[in-house]
C-alpha cells in the first residue's frame, strides 16, 4: 500500500482547519483595516483562499471532502444568520 494514499483519521479535520485558519486571517485582516463587508458575506468571500487549498491538496481527497464540508456549513450559517437578522431589522 502506497503511504501517501493511506487513510489517516484526521485528514478531514485537517480541512477544517485549514478553513479555520483562512477565516482566522480573514477576520485579522478585517479588523486592522476596518473592513466590514468581507465578513458580512464570509460564504461567499471564502472562495478567496478556499479555491487556492483546493489546488493546493487536490491530491488529498479527504483534506478536500473537510474542507469543502466546512465550506458549506460557513456559507449555510452565513445565509441562515443574515436572513435572520434581515427579517428582524427589516420585519416581515
Amino acid at each position: 500500500m502506497n503511504p501517501s494514499k493511506e487513510y489517516r483519521s484526521g485528514d478531514v479535520w485537517r480541512g477544517f482547519g485549514y478553513l479555520l485558519a483562512g477565516h482566522l486571517i480573514l477576520l485579522l485582516f478585517c479588523t486592522f483595516t476596518e473592513l466590514f463587508p468581507p465578513l458580512v458575506v464570509i460564504g461567499l468571500t471564502q472562495l478567496f483562499y478556499a479555491l487556492p487549498l483546493t489546488y493546493l491538496h487536490w491530491n488529498r481527497p479527504r483534506v478536500l471532502s473537510g474542507l469543502w464540508i466546512a465550506c458549506g456549513l460557513t456559507f449555510l450559517l452565513n445565509s441562515a444568520c443574515f436572513g435572520f437578522f434581515f427579517l428582524e431589522f427589516v420585519g416581515g
